[in-house]
């Protein structure tokens, strides 16, 4: 167990919907089936009482040592076999889909919020739901949209709003709902796409999906939505942290840039750590893209990200939650070349 700045890490009773038996799952199995066939036989092992010259005669025994060579041999082919099927089965194994089931009911969902004692998670889950209650109330929830990328800081504020909207719906009777945006890129990765469809298709009946054609853009995507709106204002909910890249010195209402569409920014995790989002991710019980479990702790494109090195134990990866050091959640996005200054002659 890794403990560092205030949360924990463990060993997963379930890391995520698609969690397969890997590698090391199957080197595991591989050796409970064979036993400790590398250890020698020694005296101490044998049942007592043994005769001191049956003992010599075992540890003089030539054919019980080219049987023991034999029996590892075979040990070692079995287990390399063993690998070739995990790789084999990791290839043609499908993520599955995500059901409506597996994120549960809204109110259920608010209902385990409340009832969540352990503070400070506690304290922000309340601080986090407060601040898009009043998204709710004050923009009305058809003008609030969640923007949704498939990573991990987006889970958590999609499950925040669907238990706010619960919340507001209660106290107005105001059922109408908040809307869920993603902008398709052909350049993510395939899990990422088809986790983010499958979760705006299990949640289809408490959000409004509105999918961005591919490859339209953040910028360009938001400037139609806007637009399409006026003269209402919108309020998008972002995934932004403290520390992260841009985000400044942002507050939990920020307007939008000067150079972007006039909207709202509404942060309603400005305050959370990387440990409190997995904390929040785990002890809920909320699914993530499966790459999380291999090795990636911050996604971007295909050629912008890499496995976290952190992360690598043994020559296999531990999964995101696992990261000790939590300063190291980019480590494995590759930067941008810098463009080089133009020359004046």
């Amino acid at each position: 167990m890794g403990r560092k700045n205030g949360c924990f890490a463990t060993e997963p009773s379930r890391v995520s919907r698609s969690r397969k038996l890997t590698g090391h799952g199957y080197r595991a199995l591989g050796k409970e089936i064979l036993g400790h066939q590398n250890e020698p036989a020694t005296p101490h092992l044998l049942p007592s009482p043994v005769p001191r010259h049956a003992v010599d005669a075992l540890k003089s025994s030539q054919p019980q040592a080219v049987d023991s060579t034999a029996l590892r041999h075979a040990a070692g082919a079995m287990i390399r076999a063993i690998l070739i099927m995990s790789n084999l089965a990791g290839a043609m194994v499908s993520t599955p889909r995500l059901r409506a089931a597996d994120v549960g009911d809204a109110a259920a969902l608010h209902a385990r919020f409340v009832d969540y004692s352990d503070e400070p998670l506690r304290h922000k889950i309340d601080h986090s739901i407060k601040i898009l209650e009043d998204a709710l109330r004050v923009f009305g929830p058809d003008a609030v949209y969640a923007s949704f990328n498939g990573g991990k800081d987006a889970c958590v504020i999609l499950h925040l709003l669907r238990a706010a909207r619960h919340a507001h719906a209660v106290k107005s009777s105001n059922r109408e709902k908040p809307k869920c945006i993603y902008f398709d890129a052909s350049d993510d990765f395939g899990e990422v796409r088809t986790f983010v469809r499958d979760t705006c298709e299990a949640l289809s009946d408490e959000l409004a999906v509105e999918p961005v054609a591919p490859d339209v853009g953040y910028v360009d995507g938001l400037k139609k939505l806007v637009s399409d709106a006026k003269p209402r204002a919108l309020a998008f909910v972002l995934g932004t942290r403290q520390g992260d890249p841009n985000c400044g010195d942002q507050k939990p209402f920020e307007p939008s840039s000067e150079w972007m569409p006039a909207f709202m920014r509404v942060n309603p995790i400005l305050d959370w750590s990387y440990g409190d989002v997995w904390s929040f991710l785990r002890t809920f019980d909320l699914p993530y893209c499966s790459l999380y479990d291999e090795g990636y702790t911050s996604l971007g494109s295909v050629s912008s990200t890499k496995r976290n090195p952190a992360l690598l134990s043994n020559e296999e990866y531990k999964p995101a939650f696992m990261l000790e050091d939590w300063s190291l959640e980019r480590a494995g996005r590759v930067e941008k070349p810098k463009k080089k200054a133009a020359v004046v002659p």
